[in-house]
């Protein structure tokens, strides 16, 4: 057997424990039920040789960790984000499901008018969308109604692209990328228009449902953790969004994205922003635990500045 290459934990509570529930969504009865030894708690998740990096030098090794790579630390202010570090953080790149930010934003700002209520029933026919991701909406037998509040807790949280599709049409596609051109995109020509999940399966031609963004909430965002062991004990709010594009071979990857704001009470508010497209499509596997030690770096630094 090959050498384990995950870094190590560092000293956590003793009584932690993760629980995991599935339930069916045709019956709403608990399909499983599991609990185990917490990840929580357990302190650094990084590499001893990343512990006396910078943020600059984090972002370049970064960079060298994963082909053609793009990472953006931002000091997030009533004037927008303020790079603070990056790594070819202007170069275009496929962000995969961080999209989905926009379509939550525009779908905010409807909420706020009043033109749309979250507890606004909407409806999702099963074949009707690209139901890859996490599949719940693809389990769905029939017709299914639905609130727009738990649509949209299906799209950021397990990353169901049936429920994005339902929230985009309800929407409308005007409302979508008019929230992408006010939300302070530096070039938003760039970013609209932002197709449907489905609208993207079927320009991207030969790829099946079953393919598209089957990276859904990383194991819930690792168990709470929000993607990275321990970070959600560091500030007092979290939004994380992940996604990814795979590629034909199982396991392979051709589009991967990550994306945090984090916040205090005092005030202080960051964005970290990292993005990688391959040439061709790779495994994760050899290079997901360096990816890891640097993410967790670059958030240890942010809560001294």
């Amino acid at each position: 057997m090959g050498a384990d290459r995950r870094p190590q934990h560092g000293a956590g509570r003793a009584d932690s424990r993760l629980l995991l529930i599935n339930t069916d969504p045709n019956t709403g009865q608990i399909s499983n039920f599991q609990a185990s030894p917490s990840r929580l708690g357990l302190g650094t998740w990084q590499y001893a040789k990343d512990t006396a990096l910078s943020i600059d030098q984090a972002d370049v090794m970064f960079g060298d960790a994963v082909p053609n790579a793009s990472i953006l630390v931002a000091d997030v202010t009533s004037n927008g984000c303020l790079p603070i570090a990056g790594h070819q953080q202007t170069v275009r790149r496929g962000i995969a499901s961080l999209y989905k930010t926009w379509i939550l934003g525009a779908l905010a700002t409807a909420v706020e008018s009043g033109e749309i209520l979250l507890d606004q029933i909407v409806t999702f026919a099963p074949g009707e969308y690209i139901t890859a991701g996490a599949n719940t909406t693809g389990q769905f037998e029939g017709v299914v109604e639905m609130t727009v509040q738990d649509a949209a807790n299906l799209m950021m949280n397990v990353i169901d692209n049936g429920a994005t599709d339902v929230l985009h049409e309800l929407l409308g596609a005007a409302a979508v990328n008019d929230f992408a051109r006010s939300s302070g995109h530096t070039n938003p020509d760039t970013l609209t228009p932002l197709l449907t999940v489905s609208q993207f399966a079927h320009l991207f031609g030969t790829v099946s449902s079953a393919q598209v963004d089957i990276f859904t909430g990383d194991d819930e965002a690792f168990g709470g953790e929000v993607f990275l062991f321990g970070l959600r004990h560091q500030w007092d709010r979290i939004w994380y969004k992940g996604g990814g594009h795979p590629g034909f071979a199982t396991g392979t990857f051709l589009v991967r994205s990550d994306g945090w704001l984090v916040e205090n009470n005092d005030g202080r508010a960051f964005a970290v922003i990292a993005m990688y497209n391959p040439d061709e499509e790779i495994s994760d596997n050899p290079f997901v635990f360096d990816i890891q030690s640097l993410y967790a770096r670059i958030h240890q630094l942010l809560t001294t500045r």
